[in-house]
């Protein structure tokens, strides 16, 4: 077993970020341009001179800016926060997806969905979704467990890491 956490490398900027690059689409082309289904077609692995297209280099250059862009946002310490879009995309987010709710840019509280397929904007409508934490100031963190059963929770007590204040307090674990 590993004794400690890989030193990944710093991403500075995402792949191909000023270069040329194609958007790759969703839906597979039928050519030797790459898609998000099918990759690309078998007709990229086939010899030229059987009539094979190579792939295309904007595809390479574009994937890897997608790929890249993600890890360099996440990186950077970027909020994921619920999306219409890829909601619509996945059916709804499934239970224990672990979201954030922003406001100007200032993260508000992280949010965990309840149930399969939500499809809620926890922004607007908390129903499926529970505060996992508050206080965006970074102080402490605190809240409140809703809809846990008292037998799936066990008090861990702590000393405060603060020691100016030497205050103790409590921490619920949920066990399931």
């Amino acid at each position: 077993m590993a004794s400690s956490f890989q030193t990944l490398p710093k991403i500075q900027q995402p792949f191909a970020n000023g270069g040329q690059k194609a958007d790759i689409p969703n839906n597979a082309t039928g050519t030797n341009r790459a898609s998000m289904t099918e990759g690309w077609n078998s007709i990229t692995s086939t010899p030229i001179d059987q009539g094979g297209i190579p792939p295309n280099r904007l595809d390479f250059n574009g994937l890897g800016y997608m790929a890249t862009v993600l890890l360099y946002f996440m990186q950077q310490g970027g909020f994921v926060q619920y999306d219409s879009t890829i909601s619509g995309y996945i059916g709804g987010y499934p239970k224990g997806a672990i979201l954030w709710v922003v406001d100007n840019g200032v993260p508000q509280y992280a949010v965990r969905s309840t149930i399969n397929n939500n499809t809620n904007n926890p922004a607007s409508n908390m129903t499926g979704w529970e505060k996992l934490t508050i206080n965006p100031s970074g102080d402490a963190m605190s809240g409140t467990l809703s809809n846990v059963n008292s037998a799936q929770i066990r008090n861990i007590e702590f000393v405060s890491s603060e020691p100016s204040t030497g205050t103790d307090g409590t921490i619920y674990a949920i066990i399931e």
